[in-house]
């Protein structure tokens, strides 16, 4: 009997450490999760980077620009993946400033064809079809011009 008490108590002890233990978890869960993101470096390793993360499947991928990327000098390493989702999906210019000047965005016109102008896609970005693209970008209030703040990769709907 008192060895029966004694393994009761110690399943007793042993669940309620487990139920505190989820308990955290369970909260962490419950918050919202902020999206991985990738740091744009101008390099094999950022396409690796960016690619592992697309194939994981999240819904969401953000790409953090360093340093100033203009909207109109964008390098063919960024290029490539954005030309990979307008191929297939939709690539929006989301400007920081809501303020923008019609002049303005028709100018924009010819950036966006560049994106869907190239036709070779290399294999590693081919699982940018999964996603829309969306360029967040801000003007340069010294000199006028864009800069893209970061980009960001969101997974289709099925």
């Amino acid at each position: 009997m008192k060895l029966t008490r004694l393994t009761l108590c110690t399943l007793l002890l042993a669940l309620s450490t487990a139920r505190a233990a989820d308990a955290p978890a369970t909260a962490a869960a419950a918050a919202p999760a902020t999206p991985p993101s990738v740091t744009f470096l101008d390099s094999t390793l950022f396409d690796n980077m960016l690619s592992r993360e697309l194939n994981k499947g999240t819904n969401e991928v953000e790409v953090v620009i360093s340093g100033k990327m203009s909207l109109n000098n964008i390098p063919p390493r960024v290029d490539k993946w954005i030309t990979a989702v307008a191929e297939e999906g939709e690539v929006t210019l989301k400007p920081v400033d809501n303020a923008l000047k019609p002049k303005f965005v028709l100018a924009l016109l010819p950036v966006v064809y560049s994106f869907l102008k190239q036709s070779t896609i290399e294999r590693q970005v081919s699982v940018a079809a999964k996603y829309n693209a969306a360029v967040v970008y801000h003007i340069d209030k010294n000199s006028g011009e864009s800069v893209i703040d970061k980009i960001v990769f969101q997974k289709k709907a099925q």
